[in-house]
């Protein structure tokens, strides 16, 4: 075995062993995770949208006939890596920016936003996604033995096979920062945030609820929602009058019934956009991945912490810790070998 495979198999066991930790400490009948309720995103389907267009931008790029050229091109140096990589990071932070501006002016909070009310907040998000990484080693890394005994060709991302074919510190730094910042946040913002996010507000419409919570979830803690002052806020839209409380009573409801509300789809409440954005996010890496499975599975963790927490920092840290590892094991497989 290399170093790598040895490394993942650590990783695997140690994912195995954090699954079983977990389930053991779960309390019966209750969720993995605390549902944490909020208002309905305030952006509409023009936002959601612009999930679909980068999908269908990279579904296109997959099918696209590549030109072989007369002579293969030269790979970049490790000084030009960075600073491609540097520049990318720019325009992708710009672009969050811009995002992030044009939804505040439509009157969104911080809340809507996903971001910690505090430094504490940030630093129990910043846990909770190292926690979802660790746990998602061992599915994700399991679903891609299962795909390679199917598929006939050896698949890598473009980012790895850049720092497989020419490791360097430089170049490390590199996809350090496309693959272990750059784009996770852009993933994030846009799979999460903005399409689950819209698709949480359509569903709670179709099924005529005030706000992204389960009654029973409602009912959870009383006194933190009404120390939240986000929590306290009120928007005169969807119905609701100016001024009119923003969440609304909280009712009893027992286990069973909780697991018997279901929307439109048929699937219990919040399913529905988090496999929608799962299956959004696999797609956009058609051009990477002719079988992104793998990735599907990850995508479905994330979109369950963040169906739970409307947090974004717990999904960005879990994408990103989970993209370094894999980082590091190329790195680590290539370097022992020279």
């Amino acid at each position: 075995m290399t170093t790598g495979d040895w490394t993942i198999a650590v990783a695997a066991v140690a994912s195995v062993g954090a699954w079983v930790a977990v389930l053991v400490r779960r309390t019966p009948g209750k969720e993995l995770l605390a549902y944490e309720p909020r208002l309905r995103v305030p952006w509409n389907g023009a936002a959601g949208m612009i999930a679909v267009l980068f999908v269908a931008l990279a579904v296109a790029a997959s099918t696209a006939t590549p030109q072989v050229a007369d002579t293969p091109p030269t790979p970049p140096s490790p000084g030009e890596s960075l600073l491609d990589a540097a520049g990318n990071t720019l325009f992708v932070l710009a672009l969050i920016g811009f995002g992030a501006a044009m939804i505040v002016s439509g009157g969104a909070l911080l809340r809507d936003l996903g971001l910690p009310t505090s430094w504490d907040q940030a630093g129990k998000d910043t846990r909770l996604g190292l926690l979802v990484a660790l746990l998602s080693l061992a599915p994700v890394y399991f679903v891609f033995q299962l795909t390679r005994l199917v598929q006939s060709t050896e698949e890598a991302h473009p980012t790895l096979d850049a720092l497989a074919s020419n490791p360097s510190l430089a170049g490390l730094l590199a996809a350090v920062l496309l693959a272990g910042f750059a784009m996770p946040l852009f993933e994030e913002f846009l799979f999460r945030l903005l399409f689950q996010g819209w698709l949480e507000k359509v569903e709670d419409g179709a099924l005529a609820w005030g706000a992204t919570a389960r009654p029973s979830d409602m009912a959870r803690d009383a006194d933190t929602v009404g120390a939240d002052p986000d929590l306290q806020a009120t928007r005169p839209t969807e119905g609701r009058g100016v001024g009119a409380p923003v969440w609304p009573a909280a009712e009893s409801v027992d286990d069973t019934q909780r697991r018997s509300l279901a929307s439109f789809t048929g699937l219990p409440h919040g399913w529905a956009p988090i496999l929608g954005s799962a299956t959004l996010f696999a797609l956009a890496h058609l051009d990477v991945y002719a079988l992104p499975a793998p990735l599907l599975v990850l995508a479905v963790l994330l979109g369950y912490v963040y169906q739970r927490t409307h947090r974004i920092v717990p999904c960005f840290v879990a994408h990103a810790a989970f993209n370094l590892f894999s980082l590091f094991v190329t790195f680590a497989a290539v370097w022992t070998t020279r």
